[in-house]
């Protein structure tokens, strides 16, 4: 009898640290699977990589360290969504069989629709294994909203396999109670062996962090009265920095000590981003550190921004830094196109949701000025909003009971 074992599959090496995707693999294995079944990791490699060969073998060893389980990294050739996209799902395909032929397991854990692909070749034609497919986000639309020359034959056909990939799934993963809507209109599935599954935060605390009694020593220098304004991210097109450093300074005009903190790996882009915008070296700093560091930062800042555009990839989306920011008490200023998040802000009162980024209106500063006076009240709602619905931890029990419903543990 074959022992019962989960292959969790994806299409990154998860070299970038802090990354949305990365995160939740890690904690999804670390504390959901791998303390309920055998797990390992295998990712398939773009062959670019192999020429940082060195960087490639230390993040596979952080992965390691992350995950707490073996990880195997697989080469793979590029994809360009045509008859060599399908000779590389094979290729991958044969690559899962022979690891699987070594490893005896049962079960495979896709991380994403892509990654699924060369499983589901695997399902229909050689092996009757378990599919959980852990769906971020919608396929055919992130590859057009990466590039609009994306044709319509290729969008088409990416469509086709997401709705198979849906299709031949015994469960999936949803981060999104909107992607779950999307995905029944789009496709006509009734998806009853689905959970919706946001992407989550480890951090812990037993106590909303009202007051910071340890400033991290890179902000030493920001003076006690300063408001300030946070942004945690990458300089990606999707994250809207311009908009966001615009937004900063149209709040600084009529809240004199906002303080612009700005914590990621991209440095030097941010610096010529804030140099453009003409922002005071005495208004803003730029840090870059750690992800295991960037709670206690946020622990010390007041307001976050997760700005997004008019997009169905951003309004099925659940980004990892909403949570993040919750849980250190730090209330969102986002845009009304954030997965399920935007109308959680309104409701559940832990942030401002921005009609119109071209013009800000007056309950933005409302709410500034509101949260200025009731500071204490605001961190407490984010934080308990965040301990009692994103963490891993609020997931342990569920997400177990999901695999043994569908016989995958």
């Amino acid at each position: 009898m074959i022992k019962k074992r989960i292959l969790v599959v994806s299409n990154s090496p998860q070299i970038i640290q802090g990354s949305g995707g990365r995160t939740r693999i890690v904690y999804e294995i670390k504390e959901i699977i791998a303390p309920t079944v055998e797990t390992r990791l295998f990712c398939f490699v773009n062959l670019k990589y192999y020429f940082q060969y060195k960087k490639l073998i230390k993040a596979k060893k952080q992965l390691e360290i992350d995950t707490g389980v073996k990880v195997i990294y697989s080469p793979s050739l590029p994809t360009f969504h045509g008859l060599l996209d399908n000779l590389v799902n094979f290729i991958n395909c044969i690559s899962i069989f022979v690891y699987s032929l070594f490893w005896k397991c049962n079960s495979y854990y896709a991380q994403g629709i892509s990654a699924a692909f060369p499983i589901i070749l695997l399902k229909k034609t050689i092996l009757p294994i378990k599919l959980i497919t852990d769906v971020h986000g919608v396929l055919p639309e992130e590859h057009f909203y990466k590039n609009s020359s994306f044709n319509d034959l290729e969008f088409q056909k990416l469509g086709l396999k997401e709705k198979q990939v849906l299709e031949c799934s015994d469960l999936i993963f949803l981060v999104s109670n909107r992607l779950f809507e999307h995905y029944k209109l789009k496709y006509s599935l009734n998806l009853s062996n689905s959970l919706v599954v946001p992407c989550l935060t480890n951090y812990q605390s037993e106590s909303p962090p009202l007051n910071s009694t340890c400033t991290p020593s890179l902000l030493n220098d920001i003076n006690n009265d300063r408001l300030i304004f946070t942004y945690v991210g990458s300089f990606r097109q999707y994250q809207l920095v311009d908009q966001t450093f615009e937004t900063f300074l149209k709040i600084k005009s009529k809240i004199q000590n906002a303080y612009f903190l700005i914590i990621t790996n991209h440095v030097s882009n941010f610096e010529n981003k804030a140099r453009e915008q003409n922002i005071s070296d005495s208004d803003y700093k730029i840090v870059s550190i750690n992800q295991n560091e960037v709670q206690n930062y946020l622990h010390y800042t007041d307001i976050g921004f997760l700005l997004r555009d008019n997009s169905i990839v951003n309004k099925v989306a659940s980004p990892t830094k909403f949570a993040e920011y919750l849980m250190a008490g730090v209330p969102v200023i986002t845009t009304n196109f954030v997965g399920d998040y935007s109308s959680i802000v309104k409701t559940k009162r832990i942030g401002y949701v921005i009609e119109n980024l071209e013009i800000l209106d007056d309950n933005l500063f409302l709410f500034i000025n509101e949260y200025i006076n009731n500071k204490q009240e605001y961190k407490k709602r984010a934080f308990n909003f965040a301990n009692d619905n994103l963490t891993w931890d609020s997931y342990k029990l569920l997400i177990p009971e999901y695999l043994r419903k569908y016989e995958i543990i």
